[in-house]
């Protein structure tokens, strides 16, 4: 009794006293609560980002591309590449491959190209996942960067991912008119050659204009898309 007296004063400063341990339990529970909520509203700014790259490189598909036909096939150059680019770079290779792979696939399903919907899932797919991967590796450790080195590395990969886009699309293409259409290879072959002429322009036109987003596309990532 005469213990507890003397202890009860320097317990109620310390973690052992049971009121001390219930308050450390609630601060635990809302530091927890919180945790889980910044969460959310982070997945939920990425999932909105992800989706308006989507929409762009869409709308740059249907609306602002320039077909030039070659043999049997067509070849298509415009700039949707850069916005699944983007994603990779600012959200990661999965929300990249999702922004490339879906966003695309939709643009050939609504303008009429539902031969070339798969084949493009798997390339842009491939494309974002390549940007996303890229990025990783230029921008690991590198919180501040100056203007120059950001937009150098925003080009790099974008130029990175075009080599890879170029390297892996025509091939998937002409596997899926030989096998799945049941094309001609010499068809195949040709249809492959303008794809890769087209990929290489469009990655060129986009790498340009990421490099021209580098710097707004960094403010946004610090601003709405880091944990």
């Amino acid at each position: 009794m005469i213990l507890d007296i003397f202890l009860y004063p320097i317990l109620q400063y310390t973690p052992y006293h049971p009121k001390n341990q219930v308050r450390g339990q609630r601060l635990l529970t809302a530091a927890r609560e919180e945790f889980i909520m910044n969460r959310r509203k982070l997945y939920l700014r990425r999932l909105v980002v992800a989706a308006m790259l989507a929409a762009l490189a869409l709308i740059c598909f249907d609306y602002l591309r320039l077909e030039i036909p070659i043999g049997d096939s067509t070849g298509k150059i415009y700039v949707g590449h850069t916005f699944v680019i983007l994603a990779g770079i600012l959200l990661g290779p999965v929300y990249g491959a999702a922004v490339g792979g879906v966003g695309l696939m939709l643009s050939d399903l609504l303008t009429g190209y539902f031969t070339s919907a798969f084949p493009t899932l798997l390339a842009k797919a491939i494309l974002g996942m390549a940007a996303g991967l890229f990025a990783g590796l230029l921008f690991h450790g590198k919180t501040e960067l100056s203007a120059g080195k950001l937009i150098g590395k925003y080009a790099a990969v974008a130029a990175l991912s075009t080599v890879v886009n170029v390297l892996t699309e025509p091939g998937i293409r002409y596997l899926f008119k030989i096998y799945v259409l049941k094309y001609e290879r010499e068809v195949g072959v040709v249809a492959s050659i303008g794809c890769a002429l087209s990929m290489l322009v469009s990655g060129i036109a986009s790498t340009v204009i990421v490099a021209l987003l580098a710097k707004a596309a960094d403010m946004l990532q610090k601003k709405y898309l880091r944990a």
